[in-house]
């Protein structure tokens, strides 16, 4: 089972006793700030959640699938998230159904 975001804006609407338009505010400042901060190469840390951080990767060599022509890929920066220790434990405890 999965939370969508107007399930997750209900929980926390009931949570925190909050309309559920601000806690929509709440949910929608979280997800710009997390951006923000990754669209300056900061790290973000959430706790009990995890840090949030960019990795670079460095341009390589590639292979296409289809016709085995050499390519080369871009250096390009992605996101990496790192679980906090309480996230890990939490999903540890829990069995794919």
């Amino acid at each position: 089972m999965s939370l969508n975001k107007k399930e997750i804006v209900a929980q926390l609407a009931e949570a925190q006793h909050l309309p559920r338009t601000q806690a929509e505010s709440v949910l929608g400042f979280l997800s710009d700030l997390i951006q923000q901060e990754m669209s300056k190469g900061n790290e973000l840390l959430l706790p009990n959640v995890g840090r949030f951080s960019i990795k670079a990767r460095a341009a390589r060599t590639g292979r296409n699938p289809r016709s085995g022509e050499t390519l080369q890929i871009a250096a390009a920066s992605q996101v990496k998230f790192s679980p906090a220790k309480a996230l890990r434990d939490a999903a540890a405890g829990q069995t794919a159904d």
